[in-house]
C-alpha cells in the first residue's frame, strides 16, 4: 500500500540488536534480505544508538 502511495519512499525494518543477533544474523535471515532487498536498521535500545544501517540500492 505504502509503495503505490508514496513510491519514493524508502521503508526500513528497524530491529533491537537483540532481534538482530538471535535471528537477523542467520545466513537464511542475510540471504532473504539480500534476494528481497530489504533495509535493515538496527539499534542498541538501552544506549538509544544505531549501530547498523543497512540500506539496498535498487
Amino acid at each position: 500500500m505504502l509503495a503505490k502511495l508514496e513510491p519514493d519512499r524508502t521503508l526500513f525494518l528497524a530491529v533491537s540488536e537483540e532481534a538482530y543477533q538471535d535471528f537477523f544474523d542467520s545466513r537464511f535471515a542475510q540471504t532473504v534480505m539480500r534476494e528481497t532487498k530489504m533495509n535493515l536498521i538496527v539499534c542498541a535500545i538501552e544506549r538509544e544508538e544505531v549501530i547498523l544501517w543497512n540500506e539496498h540500492k535498487n
